[in-house]
């Protein structure tokens, strides 16, 4: 029996699955933690729980490269 993945963002539905309590909630109830706007490029968002003070890192999907030679973020890869 296979299982779909999970995902736990869902941006259409605009909601957020706690990996600790399994508790799909809006996205605005999910606190992140402070980060400098210097880094925040290079970092990923801690996300907190509401309902179980949970904190947690989303993985972030890889970017496709784009035909054209510049990934999704804009900037330009190998030549």
């Amino acid at each position: 029996m296979e299982h779909s993945p999970r995902e736990l963002i869902d941006t259409e539905r605009r909601t957020i699955l706690c990996p600790r309590c399994e508790e799909e909630q809006p996205m605005r109830d999910f606190a992140t933690l402070g980060m400098s706007p210097l880094y925040a490029e290079m970092l990923t968002p801690i996300f907190r729980c509401k309902q179980c003070n949970h904190l947690f890192a989303p993985r972030q999907q890889a970017v496709p490269v784009m035909s054209n030679g510049v990934s999704g973020n804009g900037n330009v890869t190998g030549t």
